[in-house]
């Protein structure tokens, strides 16, 4: 018997009974070559681009975590498709929630490896940047105390038709995109070797082996 929608609000999730639409626009079609962005950026590391191992480690951080937040954020809009259509499963909503928490996750992260390589600040705390509330859903998705959540939530990160809500910031679907995008294009230009990590990137030695 399909739950009223007092029932989804109050017994499943905050706002679950708005949730009607799917605004999440696609990213992975941005991204073709995004499955071979790791095998690449070592074939270009041997051939063409000999980073030190140092480098080498946080390029990969990066771009694991890149190809992650496209390849979560793309099943987390499938799922919200499938929810919106018709398919009012519970396990399918919780199912969405964890893949675009995972999206946020590997996203946030791969940002901050970036800004580790070239010496920048993000955001300043409060400033309500897109950077700042991405962090903010990232940290209170992991360090949040179920028991201590604002009278009348379940969750302290959910889903509405517009993007990902907490108790003080949300982020559009529109702003996850755009940070997807920007970290994309980073890990696309790293994985074929057309961006170094600093002046001291480049390895002495060459990779390949000359016996």
């Amino acid at each position: 018997m399909p739950l009223s929608m007092y029932a989804l609000d109050n017994f499943v999730a905050q706002d679950l009974s708005q949730l009607t639409e799917c605004r999440a626009s696609p990213v992975a079609q941005e991204f073709p070559d995004c499955a071979s962005w790791l095998s690449s950026f070592v074939l270009n590391r041997i051939l063409r681009v000999p980073l030190t191992k140092e480098k080498a480690a946080l390029a990969f951080a990066l771009i694991r975590r890149a190809e992650g937040a496209v390849v979560d954020y793309e099943e987390a809009r499938d799922l919200l498709m499938n929810i919106v259509n018709g398919n009012r499963s519970i396990s399918l909503y919780f199912h969405c929630l964890r893949r675009f928490e995972s999206s946020v996750g590997m996203l946030y992260q791969s940002l901050d490896f970036s800004r580790k390589a070239v010496g920048i600040q993000l955001f300043t705390q409060g400033d309500g940047s897109p950077y700042q509330r991405l962090n903010y859903i990232y940290n209170t998705g992991r360090h949040s105390n179920p028991e201590a959540l604002p009278s009348g939530q379940l969750h302290a990160v959910w889903i509405k038709n517009d993007g990902l809500y907490t108790d003080e910031a949300n982020l559009s679907f529109d702003e996850l995109r755009d940070l997807i995008l920007e970290i994309g294009r980073t890990a696309d230009k790293l994985a074929k070797g057309e961006i170094p990590l600093g002046p001291d990137a480049v390895a002495d030695g060459d990779a390949t082996d000359s016996s």
